[in-house]
């Protein structure tokens, strides 16, 4: 059983936000609907023009908190700011436009309730595009995690997720703001989190939708996305991990990995030359390492 000492929330939800109102609504109404109410959410806005601070002050809400931030374009110190001004035991983030189902907290809580044991607790979603809507798998937890995450790569929705304070603190993990890694400095976080030996816990519930749509970073800026995985893989191979002193080799399979990623996004978009392309070179110069990728992606 959970011993709350204190008179605080026991999570704190972390949206940073940026001109997204409409979206920006949805999820909070979302968090406020929620059946475990002991919660605060706290609102990080990028000195948004669109009503963001205007419409907070409507809601009146106590349980939430509105700051502001120059960030620059990178959330992670919106994120950041927000961690230093949560008050709880457990961080939930929840990005500016995607929602969570009404039981979401609840869920997480009654894990918690049984086990306090876990550091990071992450749940399947449902990602909802233009044309549809497909269950997202969360994990799962491999031995070995840190090696498993470089190799083939995130499997960690940050609106899925929630992370116990403390370990971030004990460990001083915070998401990096090393532009490089920016917009997918999560990735780079979990990552970190993995190499502390962070104890995770994958649920097999989908406890909300994250929305992909036309406006959305990624959908704009690919090349950019693209980029940064790029960055941050190359910094873990040849900089952070000590599992293996072959760091050309590990860089091999993951770039292997990329492609295949890469493969699989052109085939979705309907681009069937490039996608021919691209399998030609895959098996021209990774052949093992293919099989090896694509085994694991059949078996996930």
């Amino acid at each position: 059983m959970i011993n709350q000492s204190t008179n605080n929330p026991f999570f704190s939800v972390i949206i940073p936000t940026f001109n997204t109102l409409p979206y920006l609504k949805k999820a909070v109404e979302s968090v406020l609907r929620q059946s475990y109410k002991n919660f605060e959410i706290i609102i990080v806005d990028n000195h948004s023009d669109d009503g963001t601070e205007e419409w907070v002050k409507e809601v009146g809400d106590k349980r939430i908190k509105f700051n502001q931030i120059h960030n620059s374009g990178q959330i992670a110190k919106s994120r950041n700011l927000g961690i230093k001004m949560s008050s709880s035991y457990w961080l939930a983030f929840l990005d500016s436009d995607d929602i969570w189902y009404e039981d979401r907290l609840k869920a997480t809580y009654e894990i918690l309730d049984k086990n306090n044991n876990f550091d990071i607790i992450c749940n399947n979603e449902i990602f909802v595009t233009n044309e549809n809507k497909k269950k997202w798998k969360s994990g799962p937890y491999k031995k070995n995690f840190y090696k498993n995450l470089i190799k083939y790569g995130n499997c960690i929705s940050t609106s899925a997720t929630v992370v116990k304070k403390d370990f971030l603190y004990k460990n001083n993990i915070f998401f990096s703001e090393n532009l490089a890694f920016s917009p997918i400095e999560d990735f780079e976080f979990w990552m970190r989190a993995a190499k502390t030996n962070a104890r995770f816990k994958f649920t097999d519930y989908a406890h909300g939708e994250h929305l992909f749509h036309d406006e959305s970073y990624g959908a704009k800026n690919p090349k950019t996305i693209k980029k940064s995985m790029v960055s941050i893989l190359k910094h873990h191979v040849f900089d952070v991990q000590e599992f293996t002193s072959d760091k050309n080799a590990l860089w091999q399979h993951v770039e292997c990995r990329l492609t295949i990623d890469e493969i699989m996004n052109s085939f979705n978009n309907k681009k069937f030359i490039k996608v021919l392309i691209l399998t030609f070179k895959v098996f021209l110069f990774y052949p093992l390492k293919t099989f090896a990728n694509i085994y694991y992606k059949l078996k996930k």
